[in-house]
């Protein structure tokens, strides 16, 4: 008997080996009889180990284990330890429980050990407390030759050499010419727009794979780390993620193989955006105005990808926007004429879409006024509610007159045109609002222009397109102008 270095009895946590390939072949490594030697009895929480060296590299997937179980026994912990210079060390390569064995048997590794054909390792057993039945495991003398020291760990903590081979075969799927770590990845539940932001939040799966070698042991990742780890071992790691929400996120990930073959770290970079934007419309008259009120629309975005686009309609009772719908310009603002609304969404860069918002209704021109008049009858007079138009600065009511032409005909190759507008001999104040539209539908207003015409003059009123306004014509399209006057009872208007 003599006494080996002292080494810590440590549980480790199983180290996460590659799954076993079912197409893989089971080999014969090391073998025993079944025991020449007699047997021995396991005691209560007695730990035993037997060092062996593998004949391949590969994963260590099976044990035939010559121990018997009599009576009502209590489970065996079965693992495999690295075992430098002959003495089990501390960390667990596999492990796996034994609930009972009537004759010998075969013990399955869930997740098998890694190991080199070049190095000792040690089957360690540790029994618990008895509960009326024993284990028995056959012996042998000097079976391993590769290999042949028996420890029984003392009450110090230290390992005891012992003159006698506890039996057992080790079966392996050998995996040759292994010299390359692993390598991982990070996948996206989903793609990234156009912009290379995602919409959030964002599922991700952290993968190690290590291809036909012996398998991947342990995955880690550093998320936003403030200096890049270096290495594998580096510090500052923390759970892998599976769900990213609002935000740059810089994943770091590496893996290490069964071999200790570790791979540099490697970074992959996500930006994330779950929160829609908000658009807010300003330019809505809280009160009725003479000339069409021009609107602003502001849009943020608080998850940070920026807005896109913000879509509208108008009209009386607009549909809801889509993406065919114009996209509005703030250097060609939309404009509403009397009874309007204005319905509106923005989409940002990583495709968050707002729910839809309508305005309140424009108010333009001189509201109608309501009064009650007494009609007198033949036999009692009768009270009646009329509505009359509101008198104007120097007429009943104002006048809407609308003109249209073809685009190509008003325009010609240029981009510019003129309405001209007379009162007769009455001086009056005219707005004039043109609009181009495509069948019914209105793809762009131009800003609307308010003048004073004098009594037996002409006032003409010059407009020019923007490039914005340009891109939006087509062969179908028209120029609508709606001129209205307040002060003249047949105002004239021509287009030209």
């Amino acid at each position: 008997m003599r006494r080996l270095l002292p080494a810590l009895l440590t549980t480790v946590a199983v180290a996460l080996a590659g799954a076993v390939p079912a197409a893989e072949a089971q080999v014969l490594d090391q073998t025993s009889s079944s025991g020449s030697g007699g047997y021995t009895v396991i005691g209560d929480t007695v730990t035993y180990a037997q060092t062996f060296r593998p004949g391949h590299d590969g994963r260590l997937v099976r044990l035939h284990l010559y121990v018997t179980s009599v009576g009502n026994v209590l489970p065996l912990r079965v693992q495999i330890r690295p075992a430098p210079g002959n003495v089990p060390g501390e960390k667990v390569l596999a492990e796996q429980l034994l609930a009972s064995a009537p004759s010998s048997v075969d013990l399955d590794f869930a997740k098998p050990a890694a190991v080199r054909q070049d190095a000792t390792y040690a089957l360690v057993i540790t029994s618990a407390t008895s509960s009326g039945g024993v284990w028995r495991w056959n012996m042998n003398n000097g079976e391993y030759s590769r290999g042949d020291f028996v420890y029984r760990l003392g009450s110090m903590g230290s390992w005891t050499v012992s003159g006698f081979d506890l039996g057992f075969r080790t079966f392996m799927n050998a995996v040759p010419g292994d010299t390359a770590p692993p390598t991982t990845t990070v996948t996206p539940a989903t793609a990234a727009a156009p912009s290379g932001w995602w919409r959030g939040p964002l599922t991700v799966t952290v993968k190690g794979d290590d291809g036909p070698g012996v398998g991947v042991d342990e995955t880690r990742c550093w998320v936003n780390a403030p200096t890049p780890p270096a290495s594998f071992g580096a510090p500052g790691t923390s759970p892998c993620p599976t769900v990213l929400t609002d935000g740059e996120h810089t994943v770091h990930t590496a893996s290490i193989d069964g071999f200790e073959q570790a791979e540099a770290p490697q970074a992959r970079t996500f930006r994330v955006d779950g929160t829609a934007p908000s658009t807010t419309v300003s330019g809505i008259a809280s009160g009725r105005t003479v000339a069409p009120q021009e609107i602003t629309l502001s849009a943020g975005d608080a998850g940070g990808s920026g807005i896109a686009a913000t879509h509208y309609e108008i009209g009386p009772d607009p549909p809801a926007p889509t993406a065919g719908s114009p996209v509005y310009d703030p250097a060609d603002k939309p404009v509403l004429q009397d009874g309007e609304r204005i319905r509106f969404a923005s989409t940002d860069r990583a495709g968050n879409v707002e729910p839809d918002t309508t305005s309140v209704p424009a108010q333009v021109g001189v509201e109608p006024r309501v009064v009650t008049v007494e009609v007198p009858g033949p036999v009692r007079t009768e009270t009646r509610t009329v509505t009359v138009p509101q008198p104007g600065p120097e007429a009943a009511e104002p006048a809407t007159t609308t003109l249209s032409a073809r685009a190509r005909d008003l325009l010609g190759s240029g981009h510019r045109f003129s309405v001209t507008v007379g009162c007769g001999r009455t001086a009056c104040r005219a707005t004039v609002t043109p609009e181009i539209r495509v069948g019914r539908r209105v793809v762009a207003r131009l800003k609307p222009v308010t003048a004073t015409v004098a009594a037996g003059k002409a006032k003409r009123v010059r407009f020019a397109l923007t490039k914005a306004q340009r891109a939006k014509l087509s062969r179908s399209a028209r120029v609508r102008v709606t001129v209205r006057t307040e002060g003249a009872a047949a105002p004239s208007v021509t287009l030209g």
